[in-house]
């Protein structure tokens, strides 16, 4: 993982830190960072 985690990082469209965070604070972030993004 050590290396793609800098090509996985530079193509991703959002990065969400899930470490220690409870599943729903997880998805809701997820929702709403996507709903941020421009159409493609």
């Amino acid at each position: 993982m050590e290396i793609r985690d800098p090509l996985y990082r530079e193509i991703a469209d959002i990065i969400v830190e899930t470490d220690e965070r409870p599943p729903r604070m997880v998805v809701q972030e997820i929702l709403e960072r996507l709903q941020s993004l421009p159409p493609r």
